[in-house]
């Protein structure tokens, strides 16, 4: 009799521990793993994959075509000059003289705010293509990083910033694993979507801004 309750007892005790294991298992999967937190390098995974020259690529050759620009406004504005002082002569008079000093001024400071919205533009140019190039890539890397992640009992994945994070334990950085699987799903990275052309063209001088800048009153155009 008492070897039936004891077996009685353990029957029991093992429907009760197999009833909770049950119960458990969907709470546990609903919820976040306990294991902490992932790592995952961006800078890394842009590199790997070619982004980031092919970003430094596109910002040369928009830098180049800035510098062409500039390069055609400066020769023009130097033609002007030229042209005007071939027309004065060796007897301009003085206030001539001024006249051709004022326009030699006017195209100096025009080539100068030229330059600085090529700058602007180059800047600003710049941070579109990284901006658009980070964002498409956390986009395609997220539910990369969460399946592995969930693998190995993580439940959070942060960018990897030296500047925030001050120690990485190895065992949480999955960089690696998330750069294979990305490449096994996508043998050839895309190329860099260049921003609108119109987020960079910034309006130059046109080449005859010198000759349309006013005279001072009371004077005229020679």
């Amino acid at each position: 009799m008492r070897r039936m309750g004891v077996m009685l007892a353990l029957s029991g005790a093992a429907m009760w521990l197999s009833g909770c294991g049950n119960q458990g298992t969907a709470p546990q999967a609903a919820t976040a793993p306990k294991g902490g937190m992932a790592v995952v390098d961006l800078d890394a995974i842009a590199q790997s994959l070619g982004q980031t020259q092919r970003i430094k690529d596109a910002v040369t050759m928009r830098q180049n075509a800035v510098n062409q620009q500039l390069v055609k406004l400066q020769e023009g504005y130097r033609e002007q000059l030229a042209a005007k002082q071939s027309e004065l002569g060796e007897e301009a008079t003085e206030e001539q003289k001024q006249q051709l000093a004022r326009m030699t001024n006017i195209a100096g400071q025009q080539l100068g705010a030229a330059k600085q919205r090529g700058e602007q533009a180059l800047t600003a140019y710049s941070r579109e293509a990284i901006s658009k190039v980070a964002a498409d890539l956390r986009a395609e890397i997220r539910p990369i990083c969460q399946e592995i992640a969930a693998k190995r009992g993580l439940g959070i994945v942060v960018p990897k910033n030296e500047g925030f994070l001050l120690s990485v334990d190895p065992g949480v950085d999955i960089t690696a694993e998330v750069l294979e699987a990305l490449k096994a799903r996508r043998p050839a990275a895309p190329a860099v979507a260049a921003p609108a052309a119109a987020a960079v063209a910034a309006p130059m001088p046109s080449d005859d801004a010198t000759a349309a800048q006013p005279a001072p009153a009371g004077e005229e155009r020679q």
